[in-house]
């Protein structure tokens, strides 16, 4: 076939994008009956969802099993709440009434669940963490589409969504040497993944810069192709500019080792004016502690601790868990993790002997770094945060050299928004109406997330890509197969 030619290919549904929600929304529509079609730009499938620990569910087995008592009305309400009741209410309801059908139906698949917990004090224990975490998941669910014989393309982009007088009827999609295929279709569902990796819409949508004052999880190359794609068929926006917003440590030496979780402990935060700005403990809530740090000059901060709270850390483990490092869990030896850090050339983390070392290494003044640790040291002996009201169990005073440092800066694992959705997935118009034969699941679709994203409700952001993708499935089944 000549460059110019374009092959034409039917079927029922395609399915942009092959992350976990465009996984379940291919399986769940091929088992209704209808013959699917996934398209996805990389070489190799799951996206983001190879990474997640676990997504969220109410009234599970699993919780019922443990004698949880997390119902779907309680979950509704914290998470409507928390959005201030600007979120969709039928959309989230839906989504919650449906998660724990979702869990039923990825064990059914093979999917192992490990535990079911909480993420930080306070929190509801609706994660429900994965064995290995996204991968085996994204493993299964492949091989469970591949028997139902779905069609994988992969390494291909889609160009353009066809709409004929108001509907969809196909979708042309294209490979690497820009070779055209024609999709006749009656549904196109986009899963694509969202915009992390687009600067320019980061820019525009959030204010930040991408590798300057923000850093991805990962650069999956997830541009807003479907989003953009939906939008010139006419989709309305909604969520544009929600990350789920937390912080980190770039450079070499970081990633990978315990200094990922020693970053996220309670202890003493200054920013570049050598201010405390907020109550520590909220590094339990990373949502809160991106948006605290959002706030600073040159959206960074500084994480410190003295050689005390070192041996405290390594003697007694961390007071606060970070991912799949739990409380409690002891780091061998934070000055070799520093020293390792510095020798590959990470100027974002060092040890200094005086306050007077770590202004000249920081350009905070020191007299206005002195002034906070003098006051930061009284609350310590006094067992209270006068200020910021930290619980006091988080209070570690700053006294005995050497100290260590931290420069932290905000870190994300994704977008969370940007076509319109109902309840069904249905993609709206800007004018409300239902654009037939379109659907929206995963981080291009918005409606569940405003603002911060929420880590009362842990796992929310992959239990949403999940149950909205069988969801996006099964209404896309129905309309195609009647």
């Amino acid at each position: 076939m000549s460059k110019n030619e374009t092959k034409k290919i039917n079927a029922d549904i395609l399915v942009m994008g092959a992350g976990g929600s465009g996984l379940v929304a291919a399986l769940t529509a091929a088992e209704q009956g209808a013959r699917v079609m996934v398209c996805e730009k990389r070489s190799v499938v799951g996206g983001t969802s190879n990474f997640p620990s676990g997504p969220f569910a109410a009234e599970s087995k699993m919780q019922r099993q443990k004698w949880m008592s997390v119902t779907c009305d309680e979950v509704f309400k914290i998470m409507m709440e928390y959005s201030h009741w600007r979120a969709d209410p039928r959309l989230v309801r839906t989504i919650v009434n449906e998660s724990a059908q979702t869990i039923d139906w990825l064990q059914g698949k093979g999917v192992v669940f490990d535990d079911v917990m909480a993420m930080t004090p306070g929190g509801l224990p609706t994660w429900h963490l994965l064995e290995g975490h996204g991968a085996p998941m994204v493993k299964a669910l492949l091989e469970k589409a591949k028997e139902k014989d779905v069609e994988f393309y992969l390494s291909h982009s889609l160009k353009e969504i066809i709409k004929q007088k108001e509907k969809i009827t196909g979708a042309i999609i294209k490979d690497k040497s820009d070779q055209s295929i024609s999709i006749k279709s009656k549904a196109v569902i986009i899963a694509s993944g969202g915009y992390a990796n687009n600067k320019k819409w980061i820019k525009k949508y959030t204010g930040l810069d991408l590798g300057k004052d923000l850093f991805p999880h990962s650069d999956l190359k997830l541009t807003g192709d479907g989003i953009q794609k939906a939008w010139n068929a006419g989709a309305a926006r909604e969520g544009m500019g929600v990350l789920m917003l937390q912080y980190g440590v770039p450079g070499p030496g970081v990633m990978g080792t315990r200094l990922t979780a020693i970053a996220r402990q309670p202890y003493l935060w200054i920013n570049q004016d050598g201010r405390r700005f907020s109550d520590e403990g909220i590094t339990a809530n990373w949502p809160f502690a991106g948006n605290a740090i959002a706030r600073q000059k040159n959206r960074y901060a500084y994480l410190m601790f003295d050689e005390n709270t070192k041996k405290y850390m390594e003697e007694r483990g961390f007071d606060i868990g970070a991912g799949p490092v739990l409380p409690t869990s002891r780091p061998d030896n934070v000055q070799a993790l520093f020293k390792n850090a510095v020798a590959k050339g990470n100027e974002n983390i060092f040890v200094a002997r005086s306050l007077k070392a770590i202004a000249d290494k920081t350009g905070i003044h020191v007299n206005t770094l002195i002034a906070t640790i003098n006051e930061y040291n009284s609350y310590c002996a006094k067992n209270h945060d006068d200020l910021f009201n930290k619980d006091p169990k988080y209070l570690q005073s700053f006294k005995e050299a050497p100290f260590y440092v931290m420069r932290i800066f905000l870190r994300f694992l994704g977008t969370l928004g940007g076509i319109k959705i109902n309840e069904k997935t249905e993609v709206l118009s800007n004018d409300q109406n239902i654009i037939p034969g379109l659907y929206a699941a995963g981080n291009d679709a918005g409606g569940m997330y405003v603002g911060s994203y929420d880590l009362w409700i842990p796992g929310g952001a992959l239990g949403f890509a999940l149950n909205s993708g069988r969801i996006a499935g099964k209404s896309a089944a129905e309309y195609c197969l009647g």
